[in-house]
């Protein structure tokens, strides 16, 4: 799997009949489902959650916590914190909890929407809310749809409000 994110791509058009400008969160992924499979060769598909966060103090950051989705386990996680001037640095002991979910009348499926994110080894503490609660983009293949969208965050980082 490949992975590639502009955390903060600066984007312009035209919206209704007035120019528009901003930023945006693009990210890609391509590859084979490998990187997806709880159990290789088995074909069970991890449970996964994502988070990309913009911070006020320019910093970008990016959470991933494979799960067992039968069970819960976690299975792996990462995270990574990305500022201009200095080396990304990673973290693979943090906790993302849902704290909300949402279930889609559509799928059925429920999603965990408003996550807490605790890194103590830096003393940051995320709280992420969604803007609106459906944010389900139907997918083709074996996961019918997956939930993304736009979020609040609030929280701190040490000392300092984020």
């Amino acid at each position: 799997m490949t992975y590639a994110t502009r955390p903060r791509m600066t984007i312009s058009g035209v919206v209704g009949s007035e120019p528009g400008t901003g930023t945006a969160w693009f990210d890609h992924q391509w590859g084979n489902m490998g990187w997806f499979l709880a159990n290789p060769g088995e074909g069970d598909l991890s449970g996964w959650d994502w988070a990309g966060i913009n911070g006020i103090d320019g910093s970008d950051w990016i959470f991933l916590s494979f799960r067992n989705p039968k069970n819960g386990e976690i299975l792996s996680r990462f995270a990574a914190r990305f500022h201009e001037g200095e080396d990304v640095r990673t973290f693979t002991d943090f906790s993302m909890q849902p704290v909300r979910f949402w279930t889609s009348e559509r799928t059925h499926i429920r999603y965990p929407i408003a996550q807490e994110i605790e890194v103590a080894e830096i003393s940051a503490r995320f709280i992420l809310e969604p803007v609106t609660e459906d944010q389900e983009i139907p997918v083709l293949g074996p996961m019918r749809a997956i939930w993304e969208g736009a979020a609040v965050v609030t929280g701190s980082l040490g000392e300092e409000p984020f």
